[in-house]
């Protein structure tokens, strides 16, 4: 039986999370949106607001958090839009904070190089988080 999503946490707010993130609202999907710069709240309200006056309408407006564990808060899917090199270190502490039944979506392009290894963004989150989340690609 399929999980009903009632709310997204997107990390990563570069333009691909911004453009995941305007998809998601302009659906009516509850999110919230994260990113390792935590001083992004003005540029991110200026930008929705430059995307409703082109014509952009969003049934629900997107809400930066600055706070990892309050954006996390209540999420059923966490989008990973993040730089490649630091997937890892947020995928480690988002193991904590994310509810046994939450899903993982990556979206990051890239590998990580450890040596003569690489690694897939897949890879690394399953390896972080464990066999408790569904994990997914999208590419």
């Amino acid at each position: 039986m399929a999980t009903e999503i009632r709310k997204v946490t997107v990390l990563g707010a570069g333009m691909w999370g911004r453009t995941i993130a305007t998809l998601l609202a302009k659906n009516n999907i509850d999110l919230s949106l994260w990113d390792i710069r935590s001083d992004l709240a003005g540029e991110l309200d200026q930008f929705f607001s430059q995307m409703k006056s082109n014509g952009h309408h969003f049934a629900i407006q997107p809400e930066f958090q600055p706070d990892l564990s309050k954006s996390l808060r209540d999420t059923d899917l966490v989008l990973i839009v993040l730089p490649s090199n630091v997937v890892r270190k947020v995928a480690s502490q988002i193991k904590l904070l994310i509810p046994k039944n939450c899903k993982a979506l990556i979206a990051t392009k890239g590998v990580e190089e450890s040596g003569d290894n690489f690694h897939l963004m897949s890879e690394i989150v399953k390896s972080e988080l464990g066999d408790d989340h569904s994990i997914g690609v999208l590419s």
